[in-house]
């Protein structure tokens, strides 16, 4: 009996250490559909009904490669059959109304999401929507931020919002009145200063703020899907115009994390009606930074001596109000580069030797897994150290702010592209 235990304790560290040894996975080809290498990750998605697929920046086309591979498994083999992208509601919602009616490829996606994936890796997912619509199987494009990015705000959203002013009129025997000229011309400086750091003008300000706050009035009883779809636009554009005025002032940093608690909390709103009213009982993918993702805040080093932590981000709402329906997939990478412009070239950091992203190299898997669920034991520093928030390692608590990693050896950016003649 006691030379049992003595080999039980000899073969602890063993078992222990095993529970930490990575997936590897074949490939993150997006035109791979040979999906046997992910078959595993149906185990850890079961009952999951939101899947967040980050990414460390917004410049790793490595990375936007291998989630549009992760979003065809989860549409194709997981009935995952919405994408909602961190751009705007009412710029993915007018896009994916177009891919329903659209005779051709024409990328309506780079029209609706931020100018940062608008490139050569994302034709790919481009070109997927319109393949899914022409089956018994469409995913379907929403977004849950409330800025203004593409090109539908400032040549639509005049002729669409005073399309609703006059339903609204008809439908409640009321009049809201406007002056059209001054209107149109706020909405489209909205449009174009959106995600920019420069600010409307008072009287702009005013012309909008009297016109969404006398239609969320006039429509406050009215629960059908095209007024809760314009509540949300309405927020929207409160927001997109105020978020500048609230913390002026403040030093930089400061206010960056000011507007983004609130941003986050809007983001929420948008994908919390999304799931409840726009696409019901639909599974959804999210699209969006690691940062915006993440299960808790004020976890990461930075965080904690910054001049300000946020109290809740998106993935923190998400997750607070969704429970297990809620999985975050991250990503990280070992090495690559950040940023590619002629000859210029910005190398990403290698990781410190007890991170996160050392523990991955040394397997020597070019591309691995870890589900935060397999890891038992805790006693493993690499947990506590990453890059997934950036390309700069950080002390951190892995095991309460995601639930996978998906590793990559090596990063490359993403190839700008004139999509416009594509």
């Amino acid at each position: 009996m006691k030379n049992l235990i003595y080999i039980l304790l000899l073969l602890l560290p063993v078992i222990s250490f095993s529970q930490n040894v990575p997936t590897p996975i074949k490939s993150i080809d997006s035109k791979n559909t040979d999906f046997t290498d992910l078959q595993f990750l149906k185990e850890h998605l079961k009952g999951k009904t939101i899947v967040g697929l980050g990414e460390q920046s917004h410049l790793d086309g490595t990375s936007f490669i291998a989630k549009i591979r992760l979003v065809k498994f989860l549409h194709e083999e997981m009935g995952f059959n919405v994408i909602a992208f961190e751009s705007g509601l009412y710029d993915c919602t007018n896009a994916n109304n177009s891919i329903d009616t659209a005779t051709d490829l024409h990328p309506y996606l780079f029209e609706s999401i931020f100018g940062v994936w608008r490139n050569k890796e994302m034709k790919e997912l481009s070109d997927y929507l319109h393949k899914c619509r022409e089956t018994n199987n469409p995913l379907y494009l929403t977004g849950f931020d409330h800025q203004f990015v593409g090109k539908w705000a400032r040549l639509n959203l005049y002729k669409d919002l005073t399309e609703y002013i006059q339903d609204v009129n008809e439908q409640t025997n009321t009049t809201i009145e406007y002056h059209p000229k001054k209107l149109e011309k706020a909405l489209i400086k909205l449009a174009i200063y959106s995600n920019h750091d420069k600010k409307l003008r008072k009287k702009d300000t005013c012309i909008l703020y009297h016109i969404t706050n006398q239609l969320l009035r006039n429509t406050k009883n009215i629960n059908s899907p095209k007024a809760n779809y314009w509540r949300r636009v309405l927020n929207s554009i409160q927001t997109d115009y105020r978020i500048d005025y609230y913390f002026k002032g403040y030093p930089f940093i400061e206010r960056i994390y000011r507007s983004g608690m609130i941003r986050d909390s809007i983001m929420y709103d948008n994908l919390d009606y999304i799931i409840k009213d726009q696409y019901k009982d639909q599974k959804i993918i999210l699209w969006a930074a690691n940062l915006h993702l993440r299960k808790n805040v004020a976890l990461m080093e930075s965080d904690k001596n910054g001049s300000i932590v946020k109290d809740k981000n998106l993935g923190v709402y998400i997750r607070d109000n969704y429970k297990d329906k809620y999985y975050f997939l991250g990503i990280t990478s070992y090495k690559g580069l950040l940023y590619k412009y002629g000859p210029l070239k910005i190398k990403a950091d290698i990781g410190d030797k007890i991170g996160l992203e050392e523990h991955f190299h040394k397997f020597k898997h070019p591309y691995a897994f870890i589900n935060m669920k397999d890891v038992k034991e805790r006693d493993l520093q690499h947990f506590y150290n990453s890059k997934v928030f950036g390309h700069a390692s950080k002390k951190c608590d892995l095991y309460k702010e995601l639930d996978g990693i998906l590793y990559i050896h090596e990063l490359h950016p993403s190839t700008k592209i004139d999509w416009k003649k594509k």
